[in-house]
């Protein structure tokens, strides 16, 4: 049994490497890619302060100090996302439901519902399975992906479709960000499907997957069925739409092949 810090901000043991620990207390921790304003990834050392210190209430500073026992013997599974039970829905040209089936055979129904105000993710995952990056001979296990509740039914089909492991090309961002996002940005409104960890064990690699992606600002294209999967961290996203359940996360989007203006 192994007794490590938590990230005061995203509550997870994540990246080791990336944790900053107060300079004052040197109890509390946060990660590089936690931070709301996130330093030069070429600082080898930063300068932090936790909430307590700043204050200068030491005697209240233990109670900040968060622990994660990590048990490598046993596979713990990951919590699906706490979303709003009223908002599992994906917008469709129609009221009608659709049924469609994921990798493992299982089936999802979806009713159409206008009016969802926020994007989020479905609490059950379309798939699960692995990023093989065939250039630099990398695999990434244990990822799921969850469509959006404003996800159209071309975006559904797309990712029925996903193979167990897809090959993953790493790109600089500038490449394949979509022309209309130079114009007004993204939102909410134009993710796709959402990336998580299949499982706890599996959260630092995510995590450290997600810090890589930030500090290169590069993206991962997919050459899926009828179109391209771009996939970006959310640090790209309004403040508002950045973290999920508090932390970080990849986010994704389907551009026509052939058709690099134009995304679903």
């Amino acid at each position: 049994m192994e007794i490590k810090n938590m990230c005061l901000q995203c509550g997870n043991v994540g990246c080791e490497t990336s944790l900053v620990y107060c300079k004052n207390c040197l109890e509390c921790a946060v990660h590089r890619y936690c931070m709301d304003v996130m330093p030069n990834p070429t600082d080898k050392s930063v300068d932090w302060l936790c909430d307590d210190c700043i204050q200068s209430k030491p005697s209240k500073k233990f109670r900040k100090r968060r622990r994660a026992v990590l048990e490598s013997d046993n596979e713990i599974t990951r919590p699906e996302p706490a979303v709003q039970t009223k908002k599992k829905y994906v917008v469709l040209e129609s009221d009608d439901e659709i049924s469609c089936k994921g990798n493992k055979g299982f089936s999802y129904s979806f009713s159409g519902v206008r009016g969802t105000t926020r994007a989020e993710p479905l609490v059950r995952p379309v798939w699960t399975g692995c990023f093989h990056v065939e250039s630099a001979y990398r695999r990434m296990d244990g990822l799921a992906a969850h469509l959006s509740v404003k996800a159209c039914e071309k975006v559904m089909n797309e990712a029925a479709a996903f193979q167990k492991v897809m090959p993953v090309e790493i790109v600089p961002r500038s490449y394949v960000w979509p022309e209309s996002f130079e114009v007004s940005g993204p939102t909410d409104d134009n993710i796709a499907v959402y990336f998580f960890p299949s499982l706890m064990k599996y959260e630092n690699v995510y995590d450290f997957l997600v810090f890589e992606m930030i500090r290169d600002d590069v993206a991962l294209k997919i050459s899926v069925r009828n179109a391209e999967l771009l996939i970006f961290t959310s640090i790209e996203l309004p403040s508002r739409f950045r973290r999920f359940q508090e932390k970080l996360y990849l986010w994704g989007v389907f551009r026509e092949k052939h058709a690099a203006a134009r995304v679903v």
